[in-house]
């Protein structure tokens, strides 16, 4: 589970050149908004599921 977010980490600071702080704050609202999209589809599908 660490893979990703490391994976993210680097991406994120040698795709735009940033200083490891910044890197590790734009990565920490990547995550969240992954997180809450993710959630969001979950509600939807059982929504949809209990509306059958």
């Amino acid at each position: 589970m660490l893979v990703f977010p490391v994976h993210l980490f680097q991406q994120v600071r040698g795709a735009y050149v940033l200083g490891p702080a910044v890197a590790l704050v734009m990565t920490l609202a990547i995550l969240v908004m992954a997180t809450v999209a993710l959630m969001l589809w979950i509600v939807a599908l059982l929504a949809l599921g209990m509306a059958h």
